[in-house]
């Protein structure tokens, strides 16, 4: 069943902007999560990677707000979002966001699917998604991969999702929020 993708999100992009006020201010590495800090946790320090630190400052150099990114905690059954996010024209209060970065398609199949795999890696863990076409290798242009999001966001399987931010080559963003 497909819904009206119209109706339970948006396209925020334009009047973001508009409204925002870009920085390159650092983004800091985190080590604490929900109820965990250094204290009760292990947190695993060397999980950043340059795509979601550079992924994240293209974010913050277009809309504003800030970000922090967050390191892996290890305890079982804790799966952790890469980032926290603080910009008052997306949400009142920090939101978690996770960063895909998908690679190379291995055939036509999969490229066809490339955003849906990835939502589905960060269903669980927030609700909040950040896809990045940065890497090198990723053969996804900005063009299929809007069409892949609008596609996804219209099913009821992704109804989950409260946002989803697009990174796209060529300082390519679009910004879809639910309703």
């Amino acid at each position: 069943m497909i819904l009206n993708q119209e109706m339970l999100y948006k396209d925020i992009t334009d009047e973001l902007i508009k409204m925002a006020t870009p920085n390159d201010n650092p983004i800091p590495e985190i080590s604490r999560y929900l109820k965990y800090n250094l204290k009760n946790a292990s947190f695993d320090m060397k999980d950043i990677t340059d795509i979601e630190r550079i992924t994240l400052k293209q974010i913050q150099n277009k809309i504003g707000g800030q970000f922090n990114m967050i390191h892996r905690v290890q305890e079982k059954g804790v799966r952790t979002p890469d980032a926290e996010y603080y910009n008052k024209l997306l949400h009142t209060n920090k939101r978690y966001y996770d960063v895909k970065a998908p690679k190379k398609s291995n055939n036509i199949k999969s490229k066809k699917h490339k955003i849906t795999h990835s939502l589905d890696q960060a269903k669980g863990q927030t609700r909040n998604v950040i896809i990045s076409l940065l890497r090198e290798e990723c053969d996804l242009p900005n063009g299929e991969a809007v069409h892949q999001i609008k596609n996804a966001l219209s099913k009821p399987d992704y109804s989950w999702l409260n946002s989803v931010i697009l990174v796209g080559k060529n300082n390519f963003i679009k910004i879809y929020q639910r309703k």
